[in-house]
């Protein structure tokens, strides 16, 4: 799916890549305009990354890339709009409009303006600048602008300029020293990295040692950075190996061990909404000895419809999701690939009367799903 997406945004965007200038796509004139960009950082592109990911032809945006880099939008009152270009899971809900707050400086907040970037190099670019032993190559630069007026009023504007970015061969290389994971949870994708810890040899020389660090969100108690960057991990549980990356790197670890689901089943006991937000769950979680605990667990900052997981027990993650309807919604526990169950719950609505009609209706809703067998 998420390959899928990918290809349709850069089919949209190989309709916006025309010959790059630096002039405005929009000649409406602004009283503080975009009048150049900068590189913020001295991270090269990583020739690996457009050479593994790019179609030939098509523009490589560095959304796609492992890598952040910083940009620094230069605006016509001598003042500057920043912005961070990070790949496309870093970013949160935020990243979706159409600038966020981080991309106004603290000389331009007071004039409400802001900017975000969509830079990307050509495949050809790059294979030009390593046969004629170059270190920089064209980076183009869509700037996407916005001013604000004394009433509030939006006025955006786009611009395309051409600046230039070091590449380098690639990024990053990465080997484990210490405290990798022994074995592999069947019939799960998470891995324990708590206490791993990795060499990294960067594109400049530089050799360091690191340790992977956890960083809990919303979605997952269990995700990892290394010296700031994300560390991803890919679990095959057939082959005994966990492919690592990290930046432009890529590492395929072999495990001991891939050990025995321990769980025979788990069943939703109870939950609690308010509104249409599930706010706690109760599940039951039995062992192939048979042996049953029951657990009940808050759900955080939690919405209509969530995915996350919610607790993890003897190496693997309790998933939870909701997926709301008008008066009720369907709940879903996961552990392991074949140990799960869902089941309809009415919401609380605004009124006693309200909630009574969405409990019996659910009522009436799990009978018919009974007899008829439908997916629910």
């Amino acid at each position: 799916m998420k390959k899928t997406i990918s290809l349709i945004l850069c089919l949209i965007m190989l309709f916006t890549v025309l010959p790059v200038v630096a002039l405005s796509a929009d000649e409406t004139e602004l009283p503080i305009e975009a009048v150049g960009v900068k590189c913020a950082d001295n991270r090269p592109v990583s020739f690996k990354e457009v050479w593994d990911h790019n179609i030939d032809g098509w523009p490589f945006f560095l959304t796609y890339s492992n890598i952040t880099y910083d940009f620094e939008v230069l605006l016509s009152d001598g003042t500057s709009c920043f912005d961070k270009v990070e790949p496309l899971e870093f970013m949160d809900a935020s990243a979706s409009e159409e600038y966020s707050s981080q991309g106004v400086s603290e000389k331009s907040q007071n004039k409400k303006v802001g900017a975000y970037c969509e830079p990307y190099v050509l495949k050809q670019d790059c294979l030009d600048a390593v046969a004629e032993g170059r270190t920089t190559v064209p980076l183009y630069v869509i700037v996407h602008f916005s001013y604000y007026d004394d009433e509030g009023n939006r006025h955006p504007k786009e611009y395309r300029f051409t600046t230039e970015k070091e590449i380098a061969p690639s990024f990053a290389e990465i080997t484990p020293v210490s405290g990798m994971p022994d074995c592999i949870y069947e019939g799960t994708y998470r891995a324990d990295f708590d206490n791993a810890v990795f060499e990294i040899k960067l594109y400049d020389g530089t050799v360091k040692q690191a340790k992977a660090e956890s960083y809990p969100n919303d979605y997952s108690k269990k995700n990892y950075t290394l010296d700031g960057d994300k560390l991803k991990y890919y679990v095959n549980e057939k082959t005994g190996t966990i492919k690592i990356t990290y930046l432009d790197a890529e590492y395929t670890y072999s495990v001991d061990e891939v050990k025995e689901c321990p769980f025979s089943s788990v069943k939703i006991t109870d939950c609690k909404f308010e509104s249409d937000c599930l706010k706690e769950i109760s599940y039951e979680l039995t062992k192939k000895d048979g042996t049953t605990t029951l657990y009940t667990k808050q759900i955080e900052n939690s919405y209509p419809d969530i995915d996350r997981e919610v607790d993890f027990v003897d190496g693997y993650a309790v998933e939870v999701y909701t997926y709301s309807q008008k008066n009720w919604s369907t709940v879903g526990v996961s552990v392991a690939k074949d140990v799960s169950d869902k089941d309809i719950y009415a919401h609380e609505m605004d009124n006693i009367f309200a909630t009574l009609f969405a409990k019996i209706y659910v009522a009436f809703l799990r009978i018919y799903v009974r007899i008829t067998g439908v997916d629910y």
